[in-house]
């Protein structure tokens, strides 16, 4: 998902060393063009320029969730609440809702029920009301399932390839001063043209490294790929995944494997057990429950990266 770039202040992670007002100074430049952003997280992710500099307080206000935060994803121009499906076709189209669970959790649960793989056009959030479509190919094993935390209802056949467009938003933000929140909205529409980047949802803020998977599998670093799955905690990750990594790193991926949760790290238990059983990077990777975002998240983080260099030159053009 793509983030616009204004700098709000709300963050308590300046990259040491940068001295931002300095750096506020020397780069904001006149029309409401970028400034280089100080924090760590910004610099990891390649989120390098913010379109504009206005040191917004934050806002007193919160979203709900799950309730307060629904994704539909778009196919064909169109919410996929509103695709039919046919009397025939190559693949059995279903509508996917699920509330407060995260996709792998519900993906696999739901091709378990089904006996068949489910296949998606996009990952949704977890914590969150989301609607999106799935499908099998073949025939429809089954009309409906149900699990913990979403429904599988069916919709009928299709022939082909369905077009992924997007994804639409529906945000409750509670306590928030609706004025504020119209002027800043103002501000940032008389830009015209703003860094749109693919941002934390893309990216997650408590384990932000995906695409360092990525990088690792693109140089033939299977190993490290491996590594960087299943240890290399992060200080904002829940305790008992900060443990079995820690166990990982420290050379006892046995003991590792033992204090994986049954929920929840379902990536990590597979690769993590076919590493064991086999001593193959490569086979461990391919053991993933899922297609490995990885490569995805590492264009992302390329092209942020490169949408950056536009400010870094004093472009007014932005990419996106």
């Amino acid at each position: 998902m793509c983030q616009l770039a204004a700098r709000t202040g709300s963050r308590q992670d300046p990259l040491h060393g940068l001295g931002s007002k300095a750096l506020t100074k020397a780069l904001a430049m006149a029309g409401g063009m970028p400034v280089r952003s100080p924090y760590r997280l910004d610099m990891e992710l390649g989120l390098l320029y913010y379109t504009v500099d206005e040191a917004w307080a934050p806002l007193s206000a919160r979203v709900p969730r799950p309730e307060g935060f629904i994704v539909i994803e778009e196919v064909d121009g169109r919410p996929c609440t509103e695709f039919r499906g046919g009397e025939e076709g190559d693949r059995a189209v279903y509508l996917m809702v699920k509330k407060g669970v995260d996709h792998l959790t519900a993906s696999l649960e739901a091709s378990r029920a089904l006996g068949r793989r489910l296949h998606f056009l996009g990952v949704k959030d977890a914590n969150a009301i989301t609607y999106q479509l799935a499908y099998v190919m073949g025939p429809p094993p089954r009309a409906e399932v149900r699990g913990r935390g979403f429904e599988l209802r069916l919709l009928g056949a299709h022939r082909g390839r369905l077009r992924h467009t997007g994804n639409r938003f529906e945000v409750l933000l509670e306590g928030a001063d609706e004025g504020e929140l119209r002027r800043r909205a103002s501000r940032l529409s008389s830009l015209g043209k703003v860094l749109n980047y693919f941002g934390y949802q893309r990216f997650g803020v408590r384990r932000p490294n995906s695409h360092l998977v990525g990088k690792a599998i693109a140089k033939g670093d299977l190993r490290g790929a491996v590594d960087l799955i299943i240890g290399r905690p992060y200080p904002g990750e829940p305790e008992v995944a900060r443990a079995f990594r820690s166990l990982y790193d420290s050379g006892d991926p046995e003991g590792a494997l033992r204090a994986i949760p049954r929920r929840g790290y379902e990536l990590e238990r597979r690769v993590l057990s076919e590493y064991l059983r086999t001593g193959d990077p490569a086979r461990a990777l391919r053991a993933s429950p899922l297609p490995p975002p990885s490569s995805l998240k590492r264009t992302s983080h390329t092209y942020s990266t490169c949408a950056s260099q536009g400010p870094s030159r004093g472009a007014r053009y932005y990419p996106g």
